[in-house]
């Protein structure tokens, strides 16, 4: 599982799109504490909120359909 995070996290480090929330960095601290990813804080309303507001999102539709 350590080697999928890793690239993961190195995949989404490179991804630049209007639709994605930026990436700031990763980590594996070990000793039992879990691995991160920290990605741009966005004011604003959460997914949650959004979809309770009656949006609907199919995975192959990008967020930018809905003017997020």
């Amino acid at each position: 599982h350590a080697a999928r995070f890793q690239r993961e996290a190195e995949v989404l480090s490179r991804l630049s799109h209007p639709g994605i929330v930026r990436y700031v960095a990763h980590g594996a601290p070990g000793g039992g504490e879990p691995a991160f990813i920290a990605m741009e804080w966005l004011e604003g309303e959460s997914l949650r909120e959004r979809l309770r507001a009656g949006a609907s999102f199919r995975s192959n539709q990008g967020f930018g359909e809905f003017g997020w």
